[in-house]
C-alpha cells in the first residue's frame, strides 16, 4: 500500500509581532508529535510551505500552531494541502534535551558486527567493546559513519563530511543542530500541547 501524506484544510493564517499563527482542520489527526511540521504544497519544491513550530491550541480536529518567525502565505484559506510531521517522538525529545546530556566527540571508524541474511544480504551494527561475535562476523572499521539524528547530515572521517558531533547514548547531532536546538534552547519551544489520545 502506497503511503499518502496526511492533509488538512487551512482555516486561518495571521502574523503578529513576528509570530505566525496557523489554524488547520484535519479529517483525521496524524500521530504525534504534530509539531514541528510543514504544511502546504510539499511535493512541489518551488511552492509555498508554512513551517509549524508549536501546537498552542486544539479543539477536536482543529489545531492552531505558532511559528516563531513571520512568514508569508500564498496558500488559500479553505483549501486543503499536505501536512508533514518533521520528527518522530524520540527526535522531539532529543531536541528538547539539555546541553549537559551531550558530549562532543570526533568520529572514528570502528569495527562492525555483521550478519548474513537468508537472502545473501548483510546487515550490521557498531560492535560494542568485548562483545561476543556469536553467528556474526567482524568487519574491521566497517562502521564508518553516523548521521545527525535531526537533519541526517553525515558525520565521518571523510573530508567532505562533518568530523565531529555531539553524542547522547548512541545518538549523534551535528554542530548546526546542536547549536540550533540544544544550546539556544529553541528545541524546548517546539512540540505539542500534550499527547493526542
Amino acid at each position: 500500500m502506497k503511503y499518502e501524506e496526511p492533509t488538512s484544510q487551512l482555516i486561518n493564517f495571521e502574523v503578529t509581532d513576528n509570530v505566525t499563527r496557523t489554524t488547520l482542520r484535519f479529517t483525521k489527526l496524524p500521530s504525534p508529535p504534530l509539531a514541528p511540521s510543514s504544511f502546504g504544497n510539499i511535493t512541489e519544491p518551488n511552492q509555498t510551505n508554512i513551517k509549524l513550530h508549536k501546537v498552542i491550541e486544539r479543539e477536536g480536529n482543529i489545531v492552531t500552531f505558532e511559528t516563531y518567525q513571520a512568514q508569508s502565505c500564498s496558500l488559500q484559506i479553505g483549501e486543503t494541502y499536505s501536512f508533514r510531521r518533521l520528527w518522530a517522538p524520540w527526535q522531539l525529545e532529543m531536541a528538547q534535551s539539555n546541553p549537559e546530556q551531550w558530549r562532543k566527540e570526533y568520529f572514528k571508524a570502528s569495527d562492525m558486527l555483521a550478519f548474513k541474511n537468508k537472502d545473501g544480504s548483510t546487515i550490521g551494527r557498531k560492535m560494542a567493546d568485548g562483545e561476543a561475535i556469536g553467528d556474526g562476523f567482524i568487519v574491521p572499521k566497517g562502521w564508518e559513519h553516523e548521521h545527525c539524528s535531526l537533519c541526517w547530515k553525515t558525520i565521518s572521517e571523510l573530508e567532505s563530511d562533518e568530523h565531529s558531533g555531539y553524542v547522547n547514548n548512541s545518538y549523534w547531532l551535528c554542530q548546526e543542530c546542536y547549536d540550533k536546538y540544544i544550546t539556544s534552547g529553541f528545541g524546548k519551544k517546539l512540540g505539542d500541547l500534550d499527547p493526542i489520545v
